[in-house]
């Protein structure tokens, strides 16, 4: 679920496409005066040294936030507006290859497969502290962790291919990162997009930016685009337009209203390439990870890529039909505009895919990383290298073989909902000693309509033993036929003291999870929302516990 819920070529694109962006040569608003000079932070063939530097303390802050499921997609929120951000900025010190930024921005970003506790994926701001302060042209940086890519490979090689393909796509390269003297490893450094970013694709940056992020054009998820530039603008009557058009049930209808709404042949070569390298939690694949720019000078939409570490997989269908959003489900399910769209795919193989060249960048970018890869990560480095690697040896055949085949059965269903419903509650009591397991505790559940029944009840409030400096809190109970029911809480270390917490705020990680009789995979996963009181609690071994929990339990 966590994965469902959450690429190096520097060039723009060229001019020999007569739909392709164009480049203008004005610094673009927002940006410092040598934007344009600023191509060495994106040179593929370097990894950037970052050092940054910050009160012990604030680095704790920043890497133990965290993004509660409950306040994503809990019913107050989902599908009605944007995840709201639970990170903040903190001061930092940056030092760049050796140049030095004394006064910064530090946050945490991410939704949930990129986020971590311990090297968490981070924004440095240029201008958070000192207004109008950039680095070479860049007033954000963007660095990713790279969780879901151990080899570090997947965003530079897939911005490449859509940038090789005429799809205006962020500029990316690699960052050796470290925190207070602390080595955190290979990140990837990608081009936020914004108006300097826009600037290198776009005449006019003056148009409405949306990103969208479990977003489409559709009933209940309209809410969730958010706006980027123009914020103070409270119209979203351009995006109301799309889903409308795409609301008509006649084809051609459809088609004619949403042809001076959308450019289609820039959207066909997005989708194209989203499937060929396997973006999966893009638009086509799960309506996730993508941003709209409405271009002035011709009033119609463009998407750009995001979030695309999660490319490059093996065991995915190999037709082009990647179907999962409406846009993408209407224009597949009418002949013409299916045609059109595979004959664009056919475009994309035929002019921009080459699995020598793609094999070849994959050698190339895993000998520049090595040197940076740390004991640690070297066994998840060398799989994933030698995976996409494989992966990319004789893809073309198979994709053109999948182009061959492909018609009109090829639909996938639109993407669910991914919100949550309540689906029961909990309530315990408990007292305890801090690092021992006790067993005075009560634990009332009611799962799936009906009460669960619970004996051999345990409590263990300790340091978490995943990441340092939080707390967690167990409550363990077994069923009658054998199951073990566990109620989960972790929390920073510096808020285990008497009161209450709120167990869908920020930092706050509440589940239920139930194993089934011997052992095993969870048989289910819940997640929490409601209220940990502590009367008694200190971070410290032998401290006395004594608390209780109230709270609903959600599923999707």
């Amino acid at each position: 679920m966590l994965l469902a819920v959450a690429g190096c070529d520097g060039d723009p694109p060229g001019g020999e496409d007569p739909d392709a962006t164009m480049v203008v040569d004005a610094a673009p608003p927002d940006a410092g005066p040598d934007y344009r000079d600023a191509d060495w932070l994106f040179d593929g063939a370097r990894v950037l040294q970052v050092e940054l530097t910050l009160a012990p303390a604030d680095w704790d802050t920043v890497r133990l936030q965290t993004r509660n499921p409950m306040s994503a997609l809990g019913p107050d929120i989902c599908g009605l507006a944007p995840s709201p951000t639970p990170f903040t900025y903190v001061p930092a010190s940056v030092r760049i290859d050796g140049e030095e930024v004394a006064q910064v921005g530090l946050r945490k970003k991410g939704f949930f497969g990129s986020a971590d506790n311990v090297r968490p994926s981070l924004v440095v701001d240029f201008d958070r502290l000192v207004p109008g302060q950039h680095f070479h042209g860049l007033r954000k940086m963007t660095l990713n962790n790279n969780r879901q890519d151990p080899g570090n490979l997947n965003q530079c090689l897939g911005y490449g291919v859509f940038t090789a393909a005429g799809v205006p796509a962020p500029r990316c390269t690699f960052a050796a990162v470290s925190v207070n003297g602390v080595p955190l490893g290979v990140y990837t450094h990608v081009e936020a997009v914004g108006k300097p970013m826009l600037g290198l694709h776009f005449a006019d940056v003056g148009g409405n930016l949306y990103e969208g992020a479990l977003s489409d054009f559709r009933d209940g998820w309209m809410g969730t685009f958010e706006r980027k530039t123009n914020e103070g603008d409270p119209d979203r009557s351009d995006l109301e337009a799309v889903r409308a058009a795409l609301a008509l049930t006649d084809d051609a209808a459809m088609v004619a209203a949403v042809a001076p709404l959308v450019d289609l042949d820039a959207f066909y070569r997005l989708w194209a390439v989203e499937t060929i390298t396997t973006h999966i939690d893009g638009y086509a694949g799960n309506n996730n990870n993508f941003f709209l720019y409405r271009d002035p000078l011709d009033r119609r939409f463009r998407f750009l890529p995001w979030g695309n570490d999660g490319s490059f997989l093996d065991g995915m269908p190999t037709d082009p039909g990647m179907t999962r959003s409406t846009l993408t489900r209407r224009l597949y399910a009418h002949a013409p505009t299916r045609a059109a769209y595979l004959a664009a795919y056919q475009q994309v193989l035929d002019q921009v895919w080459d699995d020598a060249a793609m094999v070849a960048e994959v050698d190339r970018l895993a000998a520049l990383l090595d040197p940076h890869v740390p004991a640690s990560a070297r066994a998840g480095f060398d799989a994933r290298v030698a995976q996409v690697r494989s992966h990319l040896t004789g893809r073309e055949a198979v994709l053109r073989a999948g182009l061959a085949a492909a018609g009109p059965g090829d639909l996938d269903a639109l993407a669910g909902s991914l919100c949550f419903h309540q689906v029961g509650t909990v309530g315990a009591t408990f007292t305890a000693s801090h690092g021992a397991i006790g067993t005075t505790a009560t634990i009332a559940a009611q799962l799936g309509g009906g009460p669960l029944p619970l004996t051999d009840l345990r409590v263990l409030p300790a340091a978490s033993d995943q990441v340092p400096g939080r707390t967690q809190l167990v409550l363990q109970g077994t069923d009658g036929a054998g199951r073990s029911l566990f109620v989960l809480v972790v929390w920073p270390s510096s808020q285990a003291s008497p009161g209450s917490i709120d167990l869908g705020g920020t930092g706050v990680d509440a589940n239920v999870f139930i194993l089934p009789a011997g052992g095993g995979p969870a048989e289910a996963l819940y997640f929490l929302d409601g209220t940990l009181t502590l009367d008694q609690a200190a971070p410290v071994a032998g401290a006395p516990w004594r608390g209780s929990i109230a709270a609903t339990v959600w599923s999707l």
